[in-house]
């Protein structure tokens, strides 16, 4: 489903709080001071700054998902896995700032979804991480680790990959590693700086 929307200036005014429209061009810690872009000091006490981020393109080629409106090009890689027109599939976590639980869930869903059509391809995640999902600690990481076997998808953790050529994954040192017929990655997240 499409995601709700609010109006802020209703939350606001329902908090207590007053909205300014604008943009952070700077913050003063020590002075406990934000100023905008139009040049208006903002008083804090405390602050919590949320600039936001906008996802590009890790690699050169492959299919990079970054949510709904990306969800075709999904459903057309899940059809030809289903007709066997594609034997196998990398999921590709890119180092950097990105958030990687959607890619768990495509290849989980993907290696279901094939398994029901009775086809087999050979589907990889590749992730920097140390541990599948590391971050939500060991006893989640174990649990994700043991779905992703059950489900036949092959972990390669601790993997950095440079790049991606024709199916191709490139590591550091710009050698091939692995191959896949298709390649699905996550955007890297890059947000403006703020001094």
């Amino acid at each position: 489903p499409s995601p709700r929307r609010h109006a802020l200036d209703g939350i606001c005014a329902e908090a207590g709080a007053r909205l300014v429209r604008g943009s952070l061009a700077s913050v003063d810690a020590g002075a406990a001071v934000a100023t905008t872009a139009a040049g208006e000091r903002i008083a804090f006490d405390d602050l919590v700054v949320a600039v936001g981020a906008r996802g590009r393109a890790a690699f050169g080629s492959g299919l990079t998902f970054h949510g709904l409106e990306d969800a075709e090009a999904v459903h057309g890689l899940v059809q030809d896995v289903e007709i066997g027109a594609v034997d196998s599939v990398a999921f590709v976590v890119p180092a950097g700032v990105t958030w990687p639980l959607p890619l768990y869930e495509l290849a989980l869903l993907l290696a279901e979804r094939a398994r029901g059509m009775g086809v087999e391809p050979a589907i990889s995640l590749v992730t920097p991480e140390d541990r599948p999902l590391g971050v939500f600690g060991r006893q989640a990481s174990a649990a994700v680790a043991e779905l992703l076997h059950d489900a036949g998808v092959v972990v390669h953790a601790a993997v950095h990959v440079r790049d991606v050529e024709r199916g191709a994954l490139l590591g550091m040192d710009g050698r091939p590693m692995l191959r896949a017929a298709r390649v699905v990655t996550l955007p890297v997240l890059e947000g403006p700086a703020v001094a």
